[in-house]
């Protein structure tokens, strides 16, 4: 069970007066029902995992927003029914060679809503918003992570590649986002017994290689129901290609 947010922009008392005393005796806490199964194997070479899950997940928040909320326009908390998500995942670490290894994981993740919702505007009409067997808003369905890492004495190094899948950001899944794929890479040297360091590390990285160009935030002002023309100002850039030189040292 997931007890209610306390902060002044979230949760049962980011509302007016009013709207706190018209939900406060009807709302429930989030609650959920996890099952999972799985194994891990481990040896010199090799570790790795494989594990399916069920999740049933009930009473659901929602803040319904009564107006852009960049102007302070409350939302009201309402449950709007439950979610059911199930999936699988997997991650193999190989380690060929003293020094070098390479890690790598996937996972598929199947979240839909259970139940279509109504909500009502402030002269009292009532809108059903079916969002009953629709994708959840920021859940890719593939997440995929590979890393390999090398280390030779002083010297190290490191290339990875992550995949993220599409996501929407309105619960009637017609805005959404494309899939992205961001590589890194770095390499560093360690010093030791410089001068009164133990020791001294100097490290360069890059972040996004190939420059993708891709939404990391799709909900920095919450979700929608629909955005039929492309408008909801809640998507974020990812970061473009950087470069970083650091120095550590270690006493």
């Amino acid at each position: 069970m997931r007890t209610f947010a306390s902060s002044g922009t979230s949760g049962p008392f980011s509302t007016t007066a009013a709207g706190f005393a018209a939900i406060r005796d009807v709302i429930e806490p989030e609650t959920a029902t996890n099952l999972e199964a799985g194994v891990r194997v481990r040896s010199d070479k090799f570790e790795g995992l494989l594990a399916v899950y069920h999740v049933d997940f009930e009473d659901r928040l929602v803040g319904i927003t009564q107006g852009p909320g960049i102007v302070g326009n409350p939302s009201v908390l309402a449950n709007v029914g439950g979610v059911t998500t199930k999936g699988i995942e997997a991650a193999l670490t190989w380690r060929p060679a003293d020094g070098l290894s390479w890690f790598n994981s996937v996972s598929y993740n199947d979240s839909t809503y259970d139940d279509d919702y109504v909500t009502t505007n402030g002269a009292g009409v009532q809108t059903v918003v079916p969002v009953g067997g629709k994708k959840v808003v920021d859940t890719p369905e593939l997440l995929f992570k590979s890393e390999l890492g090398y280390t030779r004495g002083p010297f190290f190094a490191h290339a990875d590649v992550n995949h993220v899948d599409d996501r929407y950001y309105t619960y009637l899944n017609e805005g959404g986002v494309d899939a992205y794929t961001v590589l890194n890479a770095g390499f560093g040297y360690r010093f030791a017994n410089v001068g009164f360091l133990e020791q001294l590390t100097l490290q360069a990285d890059v972040t996004n290689l190939s420059d993708e160009d891709y939404f990391s935030t799709i909900d920095s002002n919450g979700f929608s129901n629909s955005d039929p023309n492309g408008t909801v100002q809640t998507l974020l850039l990812g970061a473009p290609r950087q470069y970083f030189l650091s120095l550590k040292a270690k006493f």
